[in-house]
């Protein structure tokens, strides 16, 4: 078969071509040479089938005046398939003497015919994302070159003749890979791939659109999460489609994890053994998560044994502070899910009041006793009854924290309703999260906008302590749904609640501007979380550095580093510290994004504080001040620390690492 081209111009990449292609998309001022330096590489790797494609080292400078005419040269490489080691973000594509390709994604990799064009299509979406596009046909250079847009891809037909294979990544709700419902449209099958469970869905029998003889869609557990597939989708059109579906059936037979899964011991007393390891972490989690420092709940109550059920008395639950103690009776269950997975359900029965119920939680655990896979059932037991809600506050001197006035719910919504200012406030109320998923339309995350995204809209800042359920995900009393997406959180975010909290906030956030056109107002109405205290957090340990929060949710270092460098502001009071990439500003704070020019490609300390006294009192004006800071733990020698101040971003300090 002939290796598909690029360009559908009849002239060949000719040595004449490509130094025209330089001429004009390197005007730059491109380092002398360059393009011959280049074309003698090309020549050296395609001779010996086997060296990777490398560039010479350039400065700033060069690297600039080069992005166009690498446009061209990585172009003819992705999609004629160049003899060598392609480098695309997050895999590779490795020539092989045997007239096949490998495509190496780091974590997986498989085989595939080396005729075939490869193209990095990587996009990410709510519940997944692609990776690359492989198949016969080159793709329409208006679906780009270095980069392919996957959108393009889908809304283009087979020509005759072509096999298309899109990869990539999906995510189950509810569900898994072991149990998800066969396809309803076409013909389920469940093999094992990578010596992984998979689901073969062939759906050829409604490819109409795309005019495919053959339409096979493999999904393959993944080895760290039994609810996340790596999907391979398969499309072809005749002439070919029996040839077509042996390439596909011989490239998903190469298909490999990197490491393999690990297979379960035979003894069933390693499965006891982490599994206990397992719970006793889940409890350890649980308490430091909800503060929880004495009592029982859903996982210390367990017994230290499968299969015997033992009575307990628990304080908290799954959706959190059951008001005081419920007795319940708890036991677990361990079975083998397969050869390569522990399951183990956790059951608490309740009967209070003629009532009584059981909830379930089952945790999948690899052969190392790494949790792979969460699952819910059931309702936990009811809140005891309340006392005379604790939101009111205390009669006698106001109570404060931080030198702030801690007011009410309904306080603040008042504020809010009178017109939104920036001034910090400090919120007294309960906190809670309703534990639904929603189905969410697409939200581009790279966009700034404060208002809350789908599944935020779900939790609450309420007066009172109501319990939200599935069926009930709005509180009946006064509420505010607080933006806690860049707050530094000294409890654990409820996954339920109701948890009593302080938080720390604004309306009118000087950001509001940079929302879509037509949605600042609506900005100005949001709450915007700084810091969220537990009710009771005493003087002194408010005054500690608040934990850093990250825009992905991972784990980030200490903020005593990024603090000590704003050092030359005077009594500093930070509310809010996270760290985001350098690229990601635009989303967090859009009047910092010009600054990814200057640090590169570094992590960058978000600060939000106020001033304060010596012994940290915040003294007004009480209005936030936000400081960016690029970390000082990647970015090396000279850097610059900034100030946003009405919009716009000043440099306030140098720093010399």
């Amino acid at each position: 078969m002939a290796r598909p081209t690029l360009s559908s111009s009849p002239d060949p990449w000719s040595d004449a071509r490509l130094d025209a292609a330089f001429a004009a998309l390197a005007d730059a001022g491109a380092p002398p040479g360059l393009a011959a330096a280049i074309r003698d590489r090309l020549d050296a790797d395609g001779a010996s089938g086997s060296r990777r494609l490398r560039l010479p080292r350039l400065g700033r400078a060069g690297t600039v005046a080069l992005v166009g005419a690498l446009a061209v040269v990585v172009g003819v490489a992705a999609w004629s398939t160049i003899g060598g080691q392609l480098l695309g973000p997050g895999f590779t594509v490795s020539r092989g003497g045997d007239g096949s390709s490998t495509f190496d994604a780091g974590e997986f990799r498989f085989s595939f015919p080396a005729a075939w064009s490869v193209g990095d299509a990587r996009t990410v979406f709510s519940g997944g994302s692609v990776i690359a596009v492989l198949g016969t046909s080159s793709m329409e250079p208006r679906c780009g070159i270095v980069h392919v847009d996957i959108n393009c891809v889908y809304e283009r037909r087979l020509d005759p003749g072509e096999v298309r294979v899109i990869v990539g990544t999906a995510t189950y709700r509810g569900t898994t890979v072991l149990d998800r419902p066969d396809s309803e449209t076409g013909i389920t099958t469940r093999p094992t791939v990578g010596g992984m469970p998979a689901i073969l869905d062939d759906q050829t029998a409604t490819a109409g659109y795309y005019l495919a003889d053959l339409n096979l869609l493999w999904s393959i557990g993944r080895p760290h999460s039994l609810g996340s597939v790596v999907r391979i989708e398969v499309l072809a059109r005749e002439p070919g489609a029996a040839d077509a579906r042996a390439a596909a059936e011989a490239l998903v037979a190469s298909f490999a994890y990197t490491p393999p899964p690990a297979t379960l011991p035979p003894d069933r007393e390693d499965g006891i053994r982490v599994a206990r390891l397992a719970i006793d972490q889940a409890d350890a989690d649980f308490r430091r998560g909800w503060g929880q420092a004495a009592g029982g709940n859903h996982y210390s109550c367990q017994p230290d044994d499968p299969d015997v059920p033992a009575a307990a008395t628990i304080t908290f639950s799954a959706g959190g502070d059951l008001g005081g103690e419920v007795p319940v009776t708890c036991s677990w269950t361990l079975e083998r899910e397969g050869d390569l997975f522990w399951r183990v359900a956790l059951r608490v029965d309740w009967s209070i009041a003629g009532a009584g119920g059981r909830y379930t939680e089952t945790l999948w655990l690899d052969a190392a006793g790494a949790v792979v896979h969460v699952r819910q059932a059931g309702e936990g037991p009811p809140m005891v009854p309340a006392t005379p809600a604790p939101t009111a506050l205390p009669t006698g001197p106001a109570r404060s924290v931080l030198g702030l006035d801690v007011i009410t719910v309904e306080a603040a919504i008042a504020r809010r309703d009178a017109g939104p200012s920036p001034e910090e406030i400090a919120v007294l109320g309960w906190v809670a999260t309703a534990p639904v998923t929603l189905r969410c339309a697409y939200t581009d995350r790279t966009l700034f906008d404060l208002r809350p995204w789908c599944q935020e809209s779900l939790t609450h800042l309420m007066r009172d302590p109501e319990r939200l359920t599935a069926d009930v995900i709005q509180p009946a009393g006064p509420s505010l749904n607080p933006l806690l997406r860049e707050a530094s959180l000294d409890v654990g975010h409820p996954t339920v609640g109701p948890v009593e909290v302080i938080v720390i906030g604004h309306f009118d956030d000087p950001r509001s501007g940079a929302c879509p056109a037509g949605e600042e107002a609506e900005c100005r109405l949001v709450f915007v979380a700084e810091r969220v205290l537990a009710a009771d957090t005493a003087a002194e340990d408010a005054l500690t550095l608040p934990r850093p929060w990250t825009r992905d949710g991972s784990a980030a270092p200490s903020a005593t580093s990024p603090i000590e460098h704003l050092r030359y502001v005077p009594n500093l009071m930070p509310l809010s510290v996270g760290r985001v990439p350098a690229s990601s500003l635009a989303a967090v704070e859009p009047a910092a994004a010009a600054i990814e020019a200057d640090v590169g490609d570094v992590d960058v300390w978000i600060v939000r504080a106020l001033p304060a006294t010596e012994g940290g009192v915040l003294v007004g004006p009480w209005t936030i001040r936000t400081y960016v800071v690029p970390d000082p733990w990647i970015a090396q020698g000279e850097q610059r620390a900034y100030e946003v101040v009405d919009g716009r971003l000043e440099v306030i300090a140098w720093i010399i690492d």
